[in-house]
């Protein structure tokens, strides 16, 4: 009784799953999200209505595996939900990218930055970065990697057929 419309590049239809499987798709636990949810830790969960189940779009699921690779790292749901979702927001505004850079600088300033528009070679250069100061760390993400690893898990799942025990 799952719903199943998925689009990444390589299919033709939308992606629409429930909140389990998409736990499942970003290696999360499902309770843990949903208590992620209600504590307004991970603030860019898809709205829902009082009795319905939320459904992920591709965006969603990108934003929820980042959340997931995050907390797996070891920063606290709040801090993993903020950044997700800056990341999520990124996304939907450069959906191109192959790739996104996460930098924190000496100031403790940060930025969700498309790679496409990332210098490397900003320090090398003897210059801050555009309103941040010198970076301290950048965690980067692959964005067509992640898209792949959820593309594969789906079709995982489609493969599977019959209800849950």
């Amino acid at each position: 009784n799952n719903l199943w419309i998925f689009q990444f590049e390589r299919s033709p239809m939308p992606i629409r799953v429930r909140t389990a499987l998409a736990a499942r798709i970003a290696r999360i636990d499902h309770q843990r999200y949903n208590e992620a949810v209600a504590d307004d830790l991970y603030p860019c969960a898809p709205l829902t209505m009082k009795g319905s189940s939320r459904i992920f779009d591709s965006d969603d699921l990108l934003g929820l595996f980042i959340y997931g690779r995050l907390t797996t790292m070891g920063l606290p749901p709040r801090h993993a939900g903020r950044l997700a979702c800056e990341a999520k927001g990124t996304l939907e505004r450069n959906s191109e990218e192959e790739r996104i850079v996460y930098v924190r600088s000496e100031a403790d300033l940060h930025a969700m930055i498309p790679g496409s528009q990332y210098d490397p070679d900003h320090e090398k250069k003897g210059r801050g970065y555009r309103g941040l100061g010198r970076i301290v760390f950048t965690i980067e993400f692959y964005v067509d990697t992640i898209r792949d690893i959820i593309a594969k898990a789906i079709e995982d799942e489609q493969s599977i057929l019959g209800e849950e025990d």
